[in-house]
């Protein structure tokens, strides 16, 4: 399965063509004979207007726990797809100076205020057995995008960051519940 989800994930941003759309929850189900198939689960425009990103996953979780119905077959993995700002410290002092202070626990400004930043397209997977899947792209002066790379972590330490923990959350739910178009925030 890592294989292929990996694949899956580097594969949905490889088919992004344009810039500053609207994230995607998604979940990613299959059998062994017919593969993994990701898909994409209703969430208004309204409610990506109105949170950031990180936080509709969790939402989707609380919505799906109200609607108390059986659990989603077949479920291999929950993702995120997104845009966002990364920070390469070999890009300049200042971002070096940002990631050190992170790595340290003190405050810092946002990415998307910095200079030398790198716009990405991200997508943040969860599987059942408990890796992290997370593929970006980077943006190119012309506005493409590189060729996505995807990273796998398996660890047994507890997730941290507002994307996994809000994936852990809606796995926990999705496989406790049921996915339905008729979902509502």
């Amino acid at each position: 399965m890592n294989e292929q989800l990996e694949h899956l994930c580097a594969a949905r941003l490889d088919a992004r063509t344009e810039w500053d759309e609207q994230p995607e929850l998604l979940v990613v189900q299959g059998r062994r004979r017919d593969g993994l198939q990701m898909r994409r689960l209703p969430v208004p425009d309204s409610v990506w207007d109105s949170v950031s990103a990180p936080d509709v996953p969790r939402l989707y979780a609380q919505a799906v726990i109200l609607g108390g119905a059986p659990p989603m077959r077949d479920l291999a993995a929950v993702a995120l797809r997104c845009e966002g700002y990364a920070l390469n410290s070999d890009s300049s002092p200042q971002a070096d100076e940002v990631i050190r202070r992170r790595l340290a626990g003190g405050s810092t400004p946002r990415n998307a205020d910095l200079p030398d930043r790198i716009e990405q397209r991200m997508l943040t997977a969860l599987g059942i057995d408990g890796r992290v899947y997370f593929a970006s792209a980077d943006r190119r002066s012309d506005g493409g995008a590189d060729p996505a790379v995807t990273k796998v972590h398996a660890t047994d330490r507890p997730m941290t960051g507002r994307i996994p923990t809000a994936l852990d959350a809606l796995l926990t739910a999705l496989r406790a519940h049921p996915v339905s178009d008729q979902i509502g925030f």
